[in-house]
């Protein structure tokens, strides 16, 4: 008689389809691109290839500012998945750009420890404030169902750039 036919909606799945979804906006396709650059970058630091490294951070930089452009612009390119990866992005970049700066004693390990907790407790504070938000934290593997977007304020865009500078600096330094 058809009953047992019946489809029983997977949550996984929505939260997958809803995710992947998400990451096909060419905003979030090019900040996981920054991501996955990070350590290649950090590499070519360590490996003491300053010129190529800071012009592969003046590229990353631009797209960074791409990203934001393009989800500012044009329609639907805009996600709530953004929100939360564009400044994870920043975090990853600077954090892998500073280690490996220190590793070569451009940085000191004071900065460096420094920017790596503020980063470990901003992350730490927003996955808590999310979960609380919707309860278990759901909204960290469903974007798209969170109460809360991630918007930062002016002083948090301030250090962001005064991060990169300092880390500009630090690659242009070995260059003379």
């Amino acid at each position: 008689d058809g009953d047992g036919d019946a489809k029983v909606r997977d949550p996984t799945s929505d939260r997958n389809a809803s995710l992947l979804r998400q990451m096909r906006s060419i905003p979030n396709m090019i900040t996981a691109g920054r991501i996955l650059s990070a350590p290649g970058l950090a590499y070519l630091v360590t490996a003491e290839r300053y010129g190529i490294a800071a012009v592969g951070a003046v590229f990353l930089a631009f797209t960074d500012w791409l990203d934001g452009y393009v989800a500012r612009n044009y329609e639907g390119q805009s996600t709530v998945l953004g929100t939360y990866l564009d400044p994870f992005a920043d975090k990853v970049m600077v954090n892998a750009l500073a280690l490996s700066l220190w590793h070569v004693e451009i940085l000191p390990s004071s900065i460096v420890a420094l920017w790596a907790a503020r980063d470990v407790g901003l992350v730490t504070a927003s996955y808590y404030a999310v979960s609380k938000a919707t309860g278990e934290g759901e909204a960290v593997t469903d974007p798209a169902r969170t109460p809360l977007k991630i918007e930062p304020t002016t002083v948090s865009k301030l250090n962001t750039a005064l991060q990169f500078g300092t880390i500009a600096a630090g690659l242009s330094e070995p260059l003379g």
